[in-house]
């Protein structure tokens, strides 16, 4: 059976550092016959990720039809066109990955923006019915609780926050609730977290954003505060990304997803999230390493744990740094405590952002939207 069409607006694909970002892109992939149109800001450094596109795709099978030149380099990596006969043709955007060999946006069912900026740019751009629009509506990326924000009142709205959950409803869009972010692609295998053992306890903190949001301070001075308190202590510190240097943490620079989550599955035993109320993020942050086994201890800046019965998975939101070091200390010294805390954590994403929960939820909510449209022409 011939698959639908489908339209994907994005700011960054491919890119090698987003698990839940090339996990829902991967699944429409799967899924539907789906074009990804691409719109970079001047303000990131992500170029097009051809490894990592050519490890999960047939690069034979999709065109890069290029747009804005700065990108023609890309060229190379088509096989059936030249992508540069597409310069200036679509202004504001970077280029289209898609299996067609032009740009017919009549062609699509539906559009589906990843963000509300998506969403805007993409109307700015174009006259395109809202009916046939979808936002998944992440934290960040052109929206915040409380602000007025002019979404047609026809688009559907995928929410993935209780405070943004709440606004959707009381505006009337259709919309759907998926808490946190797809993890999962289908029929993936579930890492079951690594045996203990009395060696070392591994605790990482992970950031490609700014520092002063997801809390790196606070990290630093729980790994400070922690060595100089426990010398003999067998917990090493580890930061991924844009963690402040110290003398008592492990710095690595930004990893792709598959290679973060292999390090998460085999050095990380405790997840730390600091951030704070500097900016709206989707809750809990670090979904990637309790995935691959990992406890976690977090903030809840928005005050949004209950929605999600969060202590049922022995997810219990911490505030001030000595509680931190506290619960560390815990681990430490009762690897069964640490061991059972693994194992519920990882349910707790299991539930919420495994396929059935997110991908699965959102084609069907999508497959019925495309089914009503049809009817209306």
């Amino acid at each position: 059976m011939e698959k639908e069409k489908i339209l994907i607006t994005d700011g960054m694909f491919p890119n090698k550092f987003s698990t839940w970002r090339n996990v829902e892109i991967i699944s429409f992939m799967e899924e539907y016959q789906t074009s990804i149109l691409v719109k970079h800001g001047r303000s990131w450094t992500l170029d097009f990720d051809h490894e990592i596109f050519s490890r999960i795709f047939s690069s034979s099978k999709y065109n890069i039809l290029i747009f804005d030149p700065e990108y023609n380099h890309l060229n190379k990596f088509n096989e059936r066109i030249d992508g540069k006969e597409f310069n200036w043709s679509l202004s504001n955007y970077s280029y289209l990955i898609t299996e067609d060999t032009d740009f017919n946006l009549e062609s699509f069912k539906l559009i589906y923006h990843i963000f509300l900026g998506s969403y805007f740019d993409f109307n700015n751009a174009f006259n395109f019915p809202d009916k046939r629009q979808v936002i998944h509506l992440y934290p960040g990326g052109g929206f915040s609780p409380g602000q007025s924000v002019q979404i047609g009142p026809t688009a559907s709205v995928i929410s993935t926050h209780p405070l943004t959950s709440s606004e959707v409803e009381r505006k009337g869009n259709p919309n759907l609730l998926c808490l946190t972010a797809p993890m999962y692609l289908r029929d993936e295998f579930v890492n079951p977290p690594r045996d203990l053992n009395e060696t070392t306890i591994g605790v990482c903190f992970s950031s490609l954003g700014s520092a002063k949001e997801k809390g790196a301070r606070k990290y630093r001075r729980i790994a400070t505060i922690y060595k100089l308190l426990y010398p003999k202590t067998k917990v090493e510190f580890y930061s991924v990304g844009n963690g402040l240097k110290s003398r008592f943490i492990k710095r690595y620079k930004p990893m792709a997803f598959t290679d973060l989550e292999s390090f998460y599955l085999n050095h990380v035993d405790v997840y730390v999230n600091t951030s704070t109320k500097h900016a709206f993020n989707g809750w809990p942050l670090g979904l990637e390493a309790v995935k691959n086994g990992c406890a976690l201890l977090t903030t809840d800046p928005d005050q949004v744990a209950k929605f999600y019965n969060a202590d049922k998975y022995e997810i219990r939101p911490i505030k001030h740094t000595h509680h931190f070091i506290s619960a560390i200390r815990n681990f430490e010294k009762n690897r069964d405590l640490l061991g059972y805390t693994k194992k519920m954590n990882m349910q707790f994403v299991r539930n919420f952002a495994g396929y059935e929960a997110q991908q699965e939820k959102i084609f069907k909510f999508i497959n019925n939207l495309i089914l009503e449209c049809s009817r209306d022409v």
